[in-house]
């Protein structure tokens, strides 16, 4: 027995990662990244009727750290803010007035006070109104493309859904040979007003799409349909005329809801996530849809529901990504930005005339020099150096543009009444570092408690390592609260990765450390779990040893077994790997005994 448990201390030594890192990882990656790229994003804010524009520069920003110390903004019930500073400057564009030209003129940059972000503490905590709070992470559906078989009184129909990290979703809708199009499930287009908007010609379709014999016959099906729905009674050139309007308004929506950079935004992993799922290879700054992406995914579509191909399923964890303190943070700093341009591009008292206004400025206007003045001359003579006048040439800055109220009231809205923001669950340490690793999916974005299904709430296989299938709160938010595992990371796209120990040949190589991998990786290897038994030289005692693979437990020889478990513990979160003996508890008084800790 004793040699077993010698044995045992050798083979799983269990080091911890560092539990917290969680929350400052994030918070140093917005300080550093993303409050930049947030600024970069808005480079400029035209108020067009006065021709003045604000310029942003987003790469020169500076942060003030607070000069007083955490227990005093605890004991005086304050916030523990950074002031962040960012140098604008304004432009006046080219006019014309009354038949005369007036050019263009610019304004000295200044830093600009644009507002207060509270700083994060070293236990990863944040102080706002005297009181510890954390910023809880939130995991939400991936952007990217999904395609999913919805039944409906004996109809079958397919959806394709992209969608965005900002901005519209949109849906494609494959019923019998009909496809129609939604923006957001508000409007339902047909697919080829829908191609003609985004000024698709024939031959480029015929191009790209596989299918296209299919989507052909799918339009003549719809263009006699929009016929008899709408235009019964119509005369031909009425239908042409009624045609033609829809699809100038299309193209506007178009332009407006997908073109836009400003209000669309695939970011990075949807991008990556289209690319992949469609089989193109498009540069990942391009964040807009294009018309290959909208070819592709009708044409995969048309595959998926003609050879009843794989479906996704979006409770996978390779479809779900976190959503951290940062993220979170970035949001509320794009929702100040596009409240500002609201304000810029609306006021109405901004004038071309405002931009550099000439002033007079008496001769002395100090009060020090006036009594001096007073004392020393006659009353006669102090009149007259009142009098004297000098022409002054005022410049409008933009800090007369720019209220720091905007992002401050923003932030504190954020953290005093959203619900992933709460107070520091301080009743003791494990109550502490369990409470940094909790993981919503509820709250803006995500889902609601009360409509969510019970596949949204069950365990899923790749949530192996990854999400505690124990840790969950009991009633109404069960299997939506969820905590990290003991060993998972969440990587730079914001998806939950766990390590695992290479294996060659039926040999543990512990030597080259451990490979952190995501659910879409794991999915390909054959995995064995952290107690399976090994030699001296770390290799396994048998033959056959038991893995998961594509989400199955199958039985392999050694030889085959690709990755293995760093620690047995690596499956549960820290509250339920401290309760002794678990292995042994059912599992509804273990979730009980990990939520009393």
């Amino acid at each position: 027995m004793k040699d077993i448990l010698e044995n045992r201390k050798q083979k799983f030594p269990i080091i911890l990662p560092d539990l917290s890192e969680v929350q400052r990882i994030s918070f140093c990656w917005f300080l550093t990244e993303g409050l930049s790229e947030e600024l970069t994003n808005c480079p400029s804010i035209l108020n067009k009727r006065s021709g003045i524009e604000l310029i942003i520069y987003g790469q020169e920003y500076k942060i003030y750290y607070p000069s007083f110390a955490i227990l005093n903004a605890l004991k005086k019930k304050g916030n523990y803010n950074l002031r962040v500073y960012v140098l604008m400057s304004l432009k006046k564009n080219e006019t014309v007035k009354n038949g005369s030209v007036q050019s263009e003129d610019f304004s000295p940059k200044e830093r600009v006070f644009f507002g207060e972000i509270p700083l994060m503490t070293e236990k990863g905590t944040f102080i706002f109104n005297g009181c510890e709070r954390v910023i809880v992470s939130q995991i939400i559906r991936s952007p990217g493309i999904y395609y999913k078989r919805i039944q409906k009184e004996k109809k079958v129909f397919y959806e394709g859904t992209i969608i965005s990290k900002h901005g519209s979703w949109l849906t494609f809708e494959l019923e019998y040979n009909l496809i129609w199009v939604k923006f957001d499930k508000q409007y339902k287009i047909p697919i080829n007003w829908f191609l003609v908007g985004f000024s698709l010609e024939e031959h480029e379709i015929y191009q790209t799409v596989q299918n296209y014999e299919f989507l052909r016959k799918s339009v003549k099906s719809l263009n006699s349909v929009i016929y008899d729905k709408m235009f019964h009674k119509a005369t031909f050139g009425s239908y042409n005329k009624s045609m033609l309007m829809s699809v100038f308004r299309i193209r506007e929506l178009i332009n407006e809801r997908l073109l836009n950079k400003s209000l669309y935004d695939l970011g990075e992993v949807g991008r990556i996530k289209l690319n992949k799922k469609l089989g193109i290879s498009l540069p990942l700054n391009i964040r807009i849809l294009t018309s290959l992406d909208i070819l592709k995914a009708i044409d995969k579509l048309i595959h998926i529901s003609s050879y009843n191909e794989k479906l996704d399923d979006i409770d996978n964890l390779e479809n779900r990504r976190v959503r951290s303190v940062g993220e979170l943070l970035q949001l509320q700093v794009r929702v100040a930005l596009n409240r500002l341009r609201k304000k810029i591009t609306t006021d109405e008292k901004l004038t071309p005339d405002m931009f550099r206004v000439k002033k007079t400025k008496k001769g002395t206007t100090d009060k020090k020099s006036r009594d001096i003045k007073i004392k020393t001359n006659n009353k006669g003579k102090a009149n007259q150096s009142f009098e004297e006048e000098i022409p002054l040439e005022e410049t409008l800055m933009p800090n007369d543009l720019v209220n720091a109220k905007v992002l401050t009231s923003v932030i504190r809205e954020f953290f005093g009444l959203s619900p992933l923001s709460q107070y520091f669950d301080e009743i003791n340490a494990l109550a502490q570092l369990t409470h940094k690793r909790r993981i919503s999916s509820l709250g803006p974005g995500g889902l609601n408690s009360e409509h969510v299904s019970f596949a949204a709430r069950d365990i899923h296989p790749t949530q192996y390592g990854r999400l505690c299938p124990i840790e969950t709160p009991e009633g109404q938010k069960a299997g939506l609260i969820a905590s990290l595992a003991t060993h998972a990371k969440i990587n730079n796209y914001g998806f939950i990765t766990t390590p695992f120990f290479r294996v060659y040949k039926g040999k543990v190589l512990r030597e080259l450390g451990p490979i952190y991998l995501t659910a879409e990786q794991e999915t390909i290897y054959k995995v064995a779990s952290g107690d399976v038994l090994l030699t001296k030289d770390e290799f396994f005692q048998t033959t056959s040893v038991p893995v998961r693979f594509y989400n199955e437990f199958i039985i392999v020889d050694s030889v085959s077994v690709d990755f293995i478990a760093v620690s047995p513990i690596q499956i549960i979160a820290i509250g339920a790997s401290l309760i002794p003996f678990l292995e042994h508890d059912d599992a509804n008084r273990a979730l009980m005994g990990s939520n009393m800790q």
